[in-house]
């Protein structure tokens, strides 16, 4: 595994998913983790308590302000750039087993229908 102490990451969609996968591995090599949603903050409360060092941020992306509104709950996120950690989470999501894999699939299938449902209902 990969060492993370002391960085901190956002992870967007993290309630459920393959982001709550990659959100707990990284959680786990000691990074802290903010984990957003759009839907609620106690679906973000709940996903967050499965992550070591996570927090619960819920905020919608896809709204004109919401990159302002993310940072104003966050701060600085991320530190050095480098690419490694995202290939290590990477290589540990390949071990998912193939049932896992389909269940993340389809998980984030229903959110994706569930929000664009959601963003053709407010632009009526």
């Amino acid at each position: 595994m990969f060492e993370l102490k002391g960085k901190t990451a956002l992870v967007t969609g993290a309630t459920q998913g393959i982001g709550l996968a990659i959100a707990q591995l990284l959680g786990k090599a000691g990074a802290t983790v903010w984990v957003n949603g759009v839907s609620s903050m106690e679906k973000c409360e709940k996903a967050a308590a499965t992550v070591p060092n996570g927090k619960p941020v819920c905020c919608d992306l896809s709204a004109a302000d919401g990159a302002e509104r993310l940072f104003a709950q966050t701060g600085k996120v991320g530190g050095d750039r480098r690419r490694g950690a995202g290939k290590a989470a990477s290589a540990q999501l390949q071990n998912l087993s193939a049932a896992d894999a389909a269940s993340c699939r389809r998980d984030e299938a229903k959110e994706m229908g569930a929000h664009r449902h959601r963003r053709q209902r407010a632009a009526v």
